[in-house]
C-alpha cells in the first residue's frame, strides 16, 4: 500500500509542478484522490489486514493505478513539453476540464486488465505471507 501511495504523490507532485498549485490543479488531483481510497478500502480486506488480500483484488488495483497515473502523467507532459502546440492544436488548456474523466475511464480499462489477468492466475485465496527461514516458532521445535 505504500508504493501506491508514493506512486500517486509523485504524480500529484508532477501536476502541481507543471500547472502550479492553482485550483485546476486541484481538480486534476481529483482522479488520485479517488484512486488511493479506492486502493485503500480494496486492499484493506475488510478488517484493515491487506496481507490477506488475493493476488485477484492486487491485480485490480495495479490495474486502476497505473491506468489513473499513466494517462495523468500522459497529459500533463504531453502539455508542459508543448507537444499539442506544435502540431497547431488550439484550446490545449480545455483539456484539464474535461481530463479527469479520460483519467477514471484509463483507470476503468486497467482496472478491466488486472480483473483479467487476476482471474486467470489460480484460484481467489489470500496470498501466502513470507516466512523467515531463520525465524522457527514454537511447533518448529
Amino acid at each position: 500500500m505504500l508504493v501506491i501511495n508514493i506512486i500517486l504523490l509523485a504524480t500529484a507532485l508532477i501536476v502541481v509542478f507543471v500547472e502550479g498549485f492553482t485550483w485546476f490543479a486541484v481538480w486534476d488531483m481529483v482522479p488520485l484522490l479517488v484512486t488511493a481510497v479506492f486502493s485503500e478500502y480494496s486492499l484493506s480486506a475488510g478488517d484493515g489486514e491487506w496481507r490477506k488480500t488475493t493476488f485477484h483484488q492486487r491485480a485490480r488495483v495495479f490495474g486502476l493505478v497505473s491506468g489513473v497515473v499513466l494517462v495523468t502523467v500522459y497529459v500533463h507532459l504531453e502539455w508542459f513539453f508543448g507537444v499539442s502546440e506544435a502540431a497547431g492544436a488550439s484550446g490545449s488548456d480545455m483539456r484539464f476540464i474535461f481530463w479527469p474523466l479520460l483519467a477514471f475511464i484509463g483507470g476503468g480499462i486497467g482496472y478491466v486488465i488486472g480483473h483479467i489477468v487476476g482471474s486467470r492466475t489460480g484460484p481467489e485465496e489470500p496470498m501466502p505471507e513470507r516466512v523467515s527461514q531463520h525465524t522457527q516458532g514454537p511447533e518448529d521445535s
